[in-house]
């Protein structure tokens, strides 16, 4: 009866073994996936997991949507490859993938926009080998020092890892700008979990606590500063085969910042006001949207971080041909002499 009672207990942790992230489960070159971000703080407990566990997330509102598109790096700006797509010289740095990444403000000198963040990923682990972005209104290829290694693969149920990277970068007529970055990464639970969208019966939850500082020196004050940023947790489900998180929740300071999930397209258009029988078809649109206004207008088209991609004034009847465009979200803004109205345009 003891030797039954020892098998049973021990099951959970047989069955966790099997919950295996590997390379083949990260994100690839052409996918693209659809996440809706939720403002419901309080509902999610980042403290609960362990072995075997059930997380319940379904009653999550919607706050709006966006998407985790994988480029390739070839379609990425053409300055932005030097470190990124030359095998030949930078092996180490050859990027299987491209993603648009944040805007970095630091201290008050600093502004690298229009970034796009390059990864690898090999049977050991997924890299993010550097960036490319706008520095100060120049743009530049940025390459990782030291490779920042963003999860050990593959990764199980008590898999742990601690790396760090770092990059120093010159800014003209000002300096040296660099960034120093350490991950301790947990998988610290395994179990279902449920969303507005699914339940996932066979996840792993992954914990990374991100540390950052960054570093400036001014060459004309022979001058040096650091500071580091809040300390990020980092909380990902992961499902084989998912190719990306199903849930992510991020907290910085000890409060949720952020919480989004896996999700379908939502083309829903969002008004600010409406007047008329205005037309935009079709919705997902492949390469050619069509805009029916009746009056003349202008119209402008934004990506999902607020640039401006496209303006054309002076209207009738529009056939916007929108192949250029990588797949996505993006905000169609219509605009006549006294009305307006905007929708979310899917890329599909």
């Amino acid at each position: 009866m003891c030797r039954i009672l020892s098998l049973v207990f021990l099951f959970p942790f047989f069955y966790s073994a099997q919950i295996t992230i590997s390379d083949t489960d990260m994100l690839q070159s052409g996918e693209m996936y659809f996440y809706s971000s939720s403002p419901d703080f309080l509902s999610v407990d980042v403290s609960l997991t362990g072995a075997n566990y059930s997380w319940d997330n379904s009653a999550l509102t919607v706050l709006n949507q966006d998407t985790l598109n994988a480029v390739n790096v070839t379609s990425t700006p053409f300055l932005y490859q030097l470190y990124f797509n030359n095998i030949a010289q930078y092996p180490e740095h050859k990027a299987d993938y491209a993603v648009v990444g944040q805007t970095i403000d630091a201290f008050g000198q600093i502004t690298i926009s229009n970034v796009y963040d390059y990864f690898k990923v090999d049977s050991n682990s997924l890299q993010k080998v550097g960036f490319g972005a706008n520095i100060n209104g120049l743009p530049a290829s940025v390459k990782y020092d030291t490779i920042d290694q963003v999860y050990p693969l593959s990764m199980t149920f008590g898999t742990t890892d601690s790396t760090s990277a770092y990059y120093i970068l010159a800014i003209p007529t000002l300096g040296t700008y660099g960034q120093w970055i350490r991950r301790k990464v947990e998988v610290d639970g395994w179990g279902n979990i449920t969303t507005p969208y699914a339940t996932y019966s066979n996840t792993i939850r992954v914990r990374t606590t991100l540390y950052q500082r960054d570093t400036l020196y001014v060459d004309q004050f022979g001058f040096g500063t650091n500071i580091d940023r809040p300390i990020e947790n980092i909380y990902e489900w992961f499902e084989p085969g998912s190719g990306a998180p199903v849930f992510k929740a991020v907290e910085s300071s000890g409060a949720l910042t952020e919480i989004k999930y896996l999700d379908t397209i939502n083309t829903t258009s969002v008004e600010s006001q409406f007047y008329g029988d205005w037309k935009v078809y079709p919705n997902p649109v492949v390469n050619i949207l069509n805009v029916e206004i009746g009056s003349e207008f202008t119209y402008e088209i934004y990506d999902i971080e607020g640039r401006l991609i496209k303006k054309i004034d002076n209207c009738f009847s529009e056939t916007i041909d929108l192949s250029c465009l990588s797949r996505g979200v993006y905000t169609l803004l219509v605009k006549t002499i006294d009305k307006r109205k905007s929708y979310k345009l899917v890329r599909k």
